[in-house]
Formats: structure tokens, sequence, C-alpha cells
């Protein structure tokens, strides 16, 4: 790791502190001493491994990936709900297929908005014990030996005190938690309606699991589908996008970027293009594989 990079992990500790509170909540987030995170900051740095500044890089979300992430269309729709949804504090879900960008677009958020009390959160197949439990410390909470019902309260009162700064909590892959941890967002919006904005995302399974469990009247689905404003999509790429990932990413060959565009599947959607007025555009669903194409053209320029 150059030290370059290191000073642009350095960086962006300095914006993380303030925003968890302390120097000792951000070596908690991090799961390091206190002494590592200052030693970096002040720049001794010989003792450090590289793997403990790529386990510091990864708790705060900071990449040094080359791969440019582009403002496309359905990148720029995304934020500007983002931003609507966190200036009105609002709920909000997206059900939509893998590969359309909704990662993407929410960790690059997150890392345009760390310092203006947006946090992000993967999820995984949690239970509701390890899903407070990881938000504890992503949020730099300590939280002890206490159970999970006062450690969502320590959140909840983490949000509470930052309520004046409009926060936003972005919950992605929420489709692979389990029933009981679906349903602590139920307590979590009673808590906090109107003081903090949420936008979960995951796969189309999420919608289909919302509807089924409505339709089979289960526990909390009925109460999860009415605090989220309905279920949300995202727009596919145009080629007009295609061609501006191509371009950030080094490919300017207009023959290149054409053959690249022909290589993906592509279907119709509509697109507004005017108040009430829908045009049916060809697009790609799949930004990860126009993202592996792209290497590999990048691939075969160097050989």
């Amino acid at each position: 790791m150059t030290n370059l990079q290191k000073k642009e992990i350095v960086e962006t500790i300095k914006k993380e502190i303030p925003r968890l509170g302390s120097q000792g909540n951000l070596a908690r987030k991090c799961k390091v001493s206190p002494a590592t995170i200052s030693q970096m900051i002040s720049e001794n740095w010989d003792l450090i491994s590289p793997e403990m500044w790529q386990k510091v890089a990864n708790s705060i979300g900071h990449s040094s990936s080359e791969w440019q992430t582009v403002e496309t269309l359905p990148y720029v729709k995304f934020a500007q709900n983002l931003e609507i949804a966190k200036d009105g504090s609002m709920f909000l879900m997206y059900s939509d297929d893998a590969g359309k960008g909704k990662t993407a677009t929410l960790k690059d958020y997150h890392k345009k908005n760390a310092d203006n009390n947006v946090f992000y959160l993967n999820c995984r197949e949690w239970a509701k014990r390890e899903l407070v439990e990881e938000l504890c410390t992503e949020l730099g909470i300590e939280y002890g030996n206490i159970s999970s019902d006062k450690k969502g309260l320590l959140i909840i009162e983490f949000f509470e005190k930052k309520a004046n700064k409009k926060p936003q909590l972005l919950i992605d892959e929420i489709d692979k938690l389990r029933d009981p941890a679906l349903r602590w967002f139920i307590e979590f919006y009673n808590a906090l309606e109107g003081q903090i904005s949420i936008v979960s995302s995951g796969g189309p399974h999420l919608e289909q699991r919302i509807k089924r469990g409505i339709k089979l009247k289960k526990q909390g689905y009925s109460e999860i589908n009415s605090r989220f404003s309905g279920i949300l999509k995202i727009h596919g790429t145009r080629f007009e996008d295609c061609a501006k990932i191509c371009n950030a990413n080094g490919i300017t060959s207009k023959t290149t970027i054409n053959d690249i565009w022909k290589e993906q599947n592509k279907v119709f959607e509509d697109f507004e293009i005017e108040p009430g007025k829908f045009l049916s555009v060809k697009v790609i669903t799949d930004l990860r594989r126009l993202k592996r194409v792209i290497q590999r053209e990048l691939l075969k320029m160097k050989i």
C-alpha cells in the first residue's frame, strides 16, 4: 500500500471521527485499538501492517479501487431519491434485479455523504441479535453484555441525538435478514418516525417476500410494508450511460463502445421524457456483466 493511499485513508478517518462522536467510537467500529487510529492520524506508520490499513479502510468504507463509478441517469435518479428521503426523513424500499447498480450507488452516495450523517450497513443472513450488534459496531456504539433489546435502544438513542441533523441509514441487501431482524425495523420506525430516513435495498426476492408475507398474514409484514413507502425500482442503463461508463474507465474508442453495447443483453423500458410522456428505450440491466466486458477490453489493450 502506497503512502498516497494511506493518506487518503487518514482523510476518511478524519471525516468519520466527528460523525461517530469520538476517536474511540471509530476504533470500536474498525475493531482496532485507539492507539492504532492515533498512529495513523499522526503518520507514525512504520509498525502498521498493510493488513491493518486494509482492515480500517474496509470498516470506514474507503475504497482505492481503480474502477470509476459514473453518474449515469439511473445513478442520478437514485441519488436524488436518497437526498429527498434524507431531507424528508422518509423510509424507502428498493427491490430490483441484481446488477442494476443498487449497491454501487448506495456505497458511493454514502462515501460522498458520510460526513453528513449518512450511515451504511450491508446485511447478511442475520438474526435480530446479529443485526443490532453489527449496527452498533458500524455506529461505534459500545454495548457490553446486554440484551438485544437494550442494544436496539442504544441504536435508537444514537439517532435521536442526531435528529436535528437529519440522519440517514442505508440498509443494503435487507432481504437477507431473518424475519425477527426484519421486524425490528417496525420498532425502529415507531421510535424515530420523522427523525431519520431509512433506505433499504434488496433483490427481487424482497418484493416477493413482502407480498407473500402479507398474503399469508405472517407477523409484521403488513406493518413493514406500511412503514416503507411502497416498493421502488431502478432504471436500466441506456447506451448514452454505457458510453459514459466506458469513457470513465479507459475505453474511448466509439467502435469498441458500440461492440461492448452490442454484446450486452438488452430489454425495452419506459422512460419519462416529459411529465406524463414516456418513451420506450433499449437498456441493459446487468452492470456487473458490463464491468467484466470493459475490464476484458482493457486487458486486451495492454497485451
